[in-house]
């Protein structure tokens, strides 16, 4: 290989590596934010009643008020608009 095609094999590599980065710091931070949501999910189904106000996390830093509706099943968002049922346990 002539040292031009070595370049560009190392330039793809490294843009390759890139990639693979950013997908695994994403894969971590939505695993952070399922760990935080199975918290909150927790914490709500053990100190909290069915009709109960409270402030429900939409993001880490907005709350918005809501009515529990049942202290035993939750909509958890995982990421890009996809959404699983979870209850407390």
């Amino acid at each position: 290989m002539t040292l031009e095609d070595l370049n560009q094999l190392k330039k793809h590599l490294s843009d390759d590596l890139q990639v693979f980065l950013n997908s695994y710091n994403g894969l971590k931070s939505l695993e952070q934010k399922f760990e935080y949501s199975k918290v909150l999910v927790e914490q709500i189904g053990k100190k909290a009643n069915a009709g109960d106000d409270l402030m429900i996390p939409m993001t880490t830093s907005l709350y918005i008020p809501g009515k529990l509706k049942t202290n035993d099943k939750f909509l958890v968002e995982l990421g890009t608009g996809y959404f699983a049922e979870f209850d407390c346990k």
